[in-house]
């Protein structure tokens, strides 16, 4: 019996050396550009280019420049460009005042009528 726990003991202290050991593992990390998740999907949250050419957030009616690009929930990445990524790939170009929600939808503006006197 004594025999046995000495037996056990020394396996005990061999697996635990052994897992002590450190593996030396090479990690290469790349810089890339941060992408943020839409988190809310109501129709007040969009995002817009504006007639100076700045894409600009809209998030529960506050109004901000877009710095950074967003990803949607279905996969439509944003950029603080203005260009889009499309889920198929295509890219699109947003114009001066087109809109995108949430959902992926581009609105382009209706052009005002000019008034006659």
């Amino acid at each position: 019996m004594k025999s046995l726990f000495v037996a056990l003991t020394a396996l005990f202290f061999f697996v635990n050396a052994q897992a002590q050991t450190t593996n030396t593992t090479t990690t290469t990390t790349t810089k890339t550009k941060t992408t943020t998740k839409a988190k809310s999907s109501t129709p007040k949250d969009y995002f817009k280019m504006s007639e100076a050419g700045i894409m600009m957030a809209v998030k529960g009616g506050i109004t901000t420049t877009m710095s950074v690009d967003v990803m949607l929930k279905n996969g439509i990445v944003i950029k603080s460009d203005g260009n889009v990524i499309m889920k198929d790939g295509r890219k699109v170009k947003l114009a001066a005042g087109q809109t995108i929600d949430a959902k992926g939808h581009i609105t382009t503006p209706k052009a005002k009528k000019k008034a006659t006197s």
